[in-house]
C-alpha cells in the first residue's frame, strides 16, 4: 500500500470515528432529554400542585387579573370588623397550612426523584446539595408567596397587624414542632419500640401503626422502589407516612377549629377561604402522588384511574346532590296568581323589580339599592314599600332579594335596622363555607359516595347547603319557607309582603324554573317554563332553598334535585337561572302581562318595571387578535360567554319595549344600573363573581349610590311615586 493510500485510509476511519463521536453524543443528549421529560412527567402532581400555589395569587390579585374578580375574595382573610384573636387565627392557621402543602409537595416529589429509577426502570437522579435543597425552597417559596399575597390583600382591613404577624410567626413555629419533636417521637414509637394499634393508648401512636402495617402489606405485592436491597422499607418512605398521617390529622383538627371557633374569637364560624383551599389541595396532593407512585410502574394513567372509579360509584344511587323539602304548613296554598298580587295596587302606583345576578356583588347591589330607595321614600314622603308588588330575581340578585324581603315588617320596610342588617348580610362573606363545604362533606362524598345512605340528613349536606345555611345570617329567614311567605301575599286586611320569583335553570331541558311565592299559572307542557309550586305540590322549601337553587352555579355550589324516597327518585337537576336569563326580566314580564290581562279595569294606575342590573354596561369588545389552533379551541366558549352577556341585555332591553308598547302608558321602566369609572384618580377593578367582597369592593358600592346616573334613576323613581301630587324634581332625593 503506499503512502497515499494509507494516509486516505487513516483520514477515512478519523471521519468515521468522528462520525461515530457525534452521533453518540446526540444519542446520549436525546437519552439525557427523555430522562429529564420522564422525570417531569412523574413529578407530575407535585409540579402542578406547585404550580397551583404559584398562579393563584398571580392570577388573582393584579389589578387587571384575569382570573381577579373570581380569586380575589381568596387573599382577603379578615374583615374590618375582626378581633384581635380572629386576625392571630387566620393567619396563624393560614401560614401551617401553607407550610403543609409545601411539604407534601416536597416530600412526594423527593421519593419520586430518589426512588424513581427502582420503580420505574429509568435512569437514577444524581442525588446532590444543590438537589435536595431546590426540592426544599421551591414548594417553601410557593407557600411564602401564598401568605405574602393574604398580606397585601387584607393589609387595609387589618385592624391589628402585630396579631396577624404573630399568628404566621406561630403557624411557622408549630409546623417547626411538628417537622421535629412530634415526628421525632412518633418514629421512636413506632419504628423503634413498633407499638401498633392494639399495643397502646396513644390514638396517633395507634393510628401510626395501622398506617404503617396497611402500608407494608401493600409494598408486599409491588416492592419495587419502596425498599432497599434487604427488603426492608426506605426510611424516607416511613417518614413520608408519618408526614400524612400529620396532614390528615391537620384536616381533622381544621374541622373541628371551625365547630369551635365562635367560642375562642366570639364571632361566628369562619375559616379563612385559602386555609380551606390549602387544606384541600395538601390531600389532593398526598392521594394522587401515592396513586401515581403505585401505577405508574405499569403504564396506568392516572385520568384512567380517576374516570374508572368515578364510573364505578355512578351506579351508587347516592352519587349526586340533593335539596331538601319541607311538609307543607296548614292552611297551604298551592298557587297565588299575578293578578291577585296586583289587584291591592288598582288605581294607584306598582312597582316589579327584575335584579340581576352576578354572585355577591348582584346580592349587595339589590339590597343596597331598595334600602336607599325606601330611605329616599322617607325623605320624598311616598310609598316606595308599598308600591313594590313583586320580585324577580336571579343568582346573586335572588340572594339580595331574598334579605329585603326578610325586612319586611306588617307590609313596610319602616324598620331601619332590619333594613340595614339586610345588607350587611347580603355584603358578608360566604365563600369559606361554600370551601369548607367542598373540603369536607364534598370530599368524602367524592371518594366514597354510598357513605350517604347510611344516614338520610347526610343526602343534603354539601357545600350548597353549607352556603345555604351561611345565608340564614337573620332568626327569621332561618325558619322562612315559600309557604309563609305565600300566605303573607294574601294576608287580610292588606298583603305584608310582596311577591317572590326565584328564577332557576333546568339542567336537563335548559327551561325556566320558578320557586315562587305568586305563579304564572304555566302549563306542564309549556317548553319554556315550569314551577316548583306547580311541581311539586305536596312539598314546601325553605325560602334559601330556593335562593340557592336560583344561584347555583355548579363550580360553587352543585347543580341539585329535590330529595324524594331518600335519593332514590329520579328528578330534574336545577342550576342557576342566569343560564337562561340573568336579568330575571322573562320571567317578570311574563307574570305581569298574565297579571294585567286577568284584572280587567281593576289595573294599577301605572306601573313602573325597576331593572336593578348589578354590573356597568359593557362596552363592545374590540378586536383581539387571536388566531390559531389554540383560539379555534377556545372560540365556542369565549362566544357563549359573549352572548350570555349582550344577547341576554339586548333581549331583556327588547321584551321591556314590547310589554310598554302593548300597555301604552300604563307601563314605563328604569334601570338603576351600577356605574363604572366612580374613582378618577385610580383605575376600577372588575366586580366580584365570587361570595366574598373586599373592603374596596364595599366602597365602590357605598360610592355608587351617589353616581349621577344612579341620582338621575333615583328622581325619575319618586317622581313617578309622586306624579299624583304633581312633583318634579330633585327636592326631595336627599344628598
Amino acid at each position: 500500500m503506499s503512502t497515499t493510500d494509507t494516509s486516505a485510509t487513516t483520514g477515512a476511519e478519523v471521519v468515521e470515528t468522528g462520525g461515530d463521536a457525534d452521533a453518540a453524543a446526540r444519542r446520549s443528549a436525546f437519552h439525557d432529554f427523555a430522562t429529564v421529560f420522564a422525570y417531569l412527567y412523574l413529578l407530575r402532581v407535585p409540579l402542578l400542585t406547585c404550580g397551583l400555589l404559584l398562579a393563584l395569587p398571580l392570577a388573582g390579585l393584579p389589578r387587571d387579573a384575569v382570573a381577579g374578580p373570581l380569586l380575589r375574595g381568596l387573599f382577603d382573610i379578615v374583615d374590618p370588623q375582626t378581633s384581635w384573636v380572629a386576625v392571630f387565627l387566620a393567619f396563624g392557621l393560614l401560614t401551617l397550612n401553607a407550610l403543609f402543602v409545601a411539604a407534601a409537595v416536597a416530600i412526594t416529589a423527593r421519593l419520586i426523584l430518589l426512588d424513581g429509577h427502582a420503580r420505574f426502570d429509568v435512569d437514577p437522579v444524581k442525588s446532590s446539595r444543590g438537589l435536595q435543597l431546590m426540592v426544599r425552597l421551591i414548594p417553601l417559596a410557593c407557600a411564602a408567596v401564598l401568605v405574602l399575597g393574604a398580606w397585601i390583600q387584607s393589609w387595609t382591613n387589618i385592624a391589628s397587624v402585630s396579631a396577624a404577624a404573630l399568628g404566621s410567626t406561630t403557624g411557622i413555629a408549630i409546623f417547626i414542632v411538628l417537622m421535629t419533636l412530634v415526628h421525632e417521637r412518633l418514629w421512636e414509637d413506632v419504628f423503634v419500640e413498633q407499638q401498633s394499634f392494639l399495643s397502646t393508648n396513644n390514638f396517633v401512636v395507634g393510628a401510626a401503626g395501622f398506617l404503617f402495617a396497611v402500608f407494608a402489606r401493600v409494598v408486599s405485592l409491588t416492592p419495587a422502589g419502596f425498599v432497599d436491597s434487604s427488603g426492608r422499607i426506605w426510611a424516607r418512605h416511613a417518614f413520608a407516612l408519618l408526614q400524612f398521617l400529620l396532614s390528615v390529622l391537620v384536616y381533622v383538627g381544621v374541622f373541628l377549629f371551625k365547630l369551635n371557633w365562635p367560642f375562642v374569637t366570639g364571632g361566628p364560624p369562619r375559616i379563612p377561604t385559602l386555609c380551606l383551599v390549602l387544606v384541600l389541595a395538601m390531600l389532593v396532593c398526598w392521594a394522587l402522588s401515592g396513586l401515581t407512585f403505585l401505577f405508574d410502574r405499569y403504564r396506568v394513567p392516572l385520568l384512567t384511574i380517576l374516570v374508572a372509579y368515578g364510573t364505578v360509584m355512578s351506579v351508587v344511587p347516592w352519587n349526586d346532590h340533593f335539596f331538601q323539602t319541607v311538609h307543607h304548613d296548614a292552611p297551604h296554598m298551592a298557587s297565588v296568581p299575578a293578578d291577585a298580587v296586583l289587584r291591592p295596587r288598582a288605581n294607584k302606583a306598582a312597582i316589579v323589580i327584575a335584579a340581576e345576578g352576578g354572585g355577591i356583588q348582584a346580592a349587595a347591589w339589590t339590597a343596597r339599592v331598595v334600602r336607599e330607595l325606601q330611605r329616599d321614600s322617607r325623605a320624598c314622603g311616598d310609598d316606595f314599600d308599598q308600591a313594590l308588588v313583586a320580585i324577580s330575581a336571579v343568582s346573586g340578585g335572588s340572594v339580595g332579594a331574598m334579605y329585603v324581603l326578610d325586612a319586611y315588617r306588617g307590609g313596610r320596610l319602616d324598620d331601619a335596622t332590619a333594613l340595614d342588617m339586610a345588607v350587611k348580610a347580603a355584603e358578608a362573606s360566604s365563600l369559606d363555607e361554600v370551601a369548607w363545604g367542598l373540603t369536607y362533606p364534598d370530599l368524602i362524598w367524592t371518594a366514597f359516595p354510598f357513605l350517604k345512605g347510611l344516614y338520610r340528613p347526610f343526602l343534603v349536606k354539601d357545600r350548597g347547603s353549607a352556603l345555604e345555611d351561611a345565608w340564614k345570617r337573620t332568626p327569621t329567614l332561618g325558619r322562612a319557607t315559600l309557604d309563609q311567605w305565600r300566605a303573607d301575599l294574601v294576608a287580610q286586611p292588606l298583603r305584608t309582603r310582596p311577591a317572590v320569583l326565584f328564577n332557576a335553570t333546568v339542567a336537563e331541558t335548559g327551561q325556566r324554573m320558578v320557586f315562587g311565592t305568586t305563579t304564572l299559572q304555566a302549563d306542564r307542557d309549556d317548553r319554556g317554563l315550569r314551577e316548583f309550586a306547580l311541581d311539586f305540590p305536596d312539598v314546601d322549601v325553605p325560602v334559601t332553598t330556593a335562593a340557592r337553587m336560583s344561584s347555583t352555579f355548579p363550580y360553587v355550589s352543585p347543580a341539585a334535585r329535590v330529595n324524594r324516597r331518600a335519593g332514590l327518585d329520579d328528578q330534574y337537576h336545577y342550576v342557576d337561572g342566569g343560564y337562561y336569563d340573568n336579568y330575571g326580566t322573562a320571567t317578570l314580564l311574563e307574570w305581569l302581562d298574565k297579571g294585567l290581562i286577568a284584572l280587567g279595569p281593576d289595573i294599577p294606575k301605572r306601573i313602573l318595571i325597576l331593572e336593578v342590573r348589578s354590573f356597568p354596561n359593557d362596552t363592545t369588545n374590540r378586536p383581539n387578535g387571536r388566531r390559531g389552533w389554540l383560539a379555534d379551541a377556545i372560540q365556542p366558549l369565549t362566544t357563549l360567554y359573549a352572548v350570555r352577556g349582550a344577547g341576554q341585555e339586548a333581549h331583556s332591553n327588547f321584551t321591556a319595549h314590547l310589554i310598554r308598547d302593548d300597555y301604552d302608558r300604563l307601563i314605563d321602566d328604569v334601570q338603576v344600573t351600577f356605574p363604572a369609572h366612580m374613582f378618577p384618580d385610580r383605575p376600577d377593578e372588575s366586580p366580584p363573581l365570587s361570595w366574598h367582597l373586599t373592603a374596596d369592593d364595599r366602597g365602590r358600592l357605598e360610592a355608587a349610590w351617589h353616581d349621577p346616573d344612579v341620582v338621575s334613576a333615583r328622581v325619575r323613581i319618586h317622581t313617578f311615586l309622586r306624579l299624583d301630587d304633581g312633583a318634579i324634581g330633585t327636592s326631595c332625593i336627599p344628598f
